[in-house]
């Protein structure tokens, strides 16, 4: 994972695990087309959910956008769980924009 360098901003506080967690569910629950009524769990697989290996490319870049960073396209199989995700995020010296 790499951030993409901002031009002329200053650097905003980093957004706290809660504010990310939340995102994060909603980008995945998005690309995974759930209803907004499922409760996505932090520690449910995505594979579980339907994810698979064309979706997991789209994620990493629909949530790198929204988040402004650059992932790996392997990144949601790396990390197969939301708060696996959240965590990688919230370890990071210089988290994303949430």
């Amino acid at each position: 994972m790499t951030l993409k360098p901002e031009q002329g901003t200053q650097t905003a506080p980093p957004p706290s695990p809660e504010h990310l967690m939340e995102r994060v569910t909603a980008i995945v629950m998005d690309i995974l087309e759930l209803d907004q009524d499922f409760r996505l769990l932090p520690d449910q697989r995505l594979d579980e959910l339907g994810l698979d290996s064309l979706m997991s490319i789209e994620l990493a870049e629909v949530m790198g956008e929204k988040l402004g960073i650059v992932l790996s396209p392997t990144f949601a199989m790396d990390r197969p769980t939301v708060r696996l995700m959240v965590e990688l995020f919230s370890t990071e010296p210089n988290p994303p924009k949430a």
